[in-house]
């Protein structure tokens, strides 16, 4: 579960610097400041991950779900740049890998 955890806040800290990349990039384009309030956040759920905080788990799932249907209805998908596709597919990577630090919480939980 260490591994698993730190690959979450690795990627939760990535995908937090490349969306303030993004905005630094191109920072009056439609919707860069959402982009840039979700690099934060990530950050933020990033470091809270990696100090161990109770409910950073759970976070680690709805921010990116609510980042990525954001992201579909603010975004024609045939004109995200291929930075905001990789995007979406590190946050999937987040969702899936803190469902999984969730499930295993429960286990030990019961």
């Amino acid at each position: 579960m260490k591994a698993i955890r730190n690959i979450a806040t690795i990627l939760l800290l990535s995908t937090g610097v490349l969306h303030v990349f993004l905005f630094i990039q191109e920072p009056r384009a439609t919707g860069s400041a959402a982009v840039l309030v979700f690099g934060i956040i990530y950050f933020i759920i990033g470091m809270l991950l990696f100090l161990k905080m109770k409910y950073s788990h759970y976070l680690g799932i709805i921010v990116p779900l609510i980042g990525i249907i954001f992201g579909l209805v603010a975004f024609d998908l045939g004109d995200m740049s291929p930075l905001m596709k990789v995007l979406g597919i590190i946050e999937t990577a987040i969702i899936i890998l803190c469902s999984i630090l969730v499930r295993e919480s429960r286990k030990k939980a019961l």
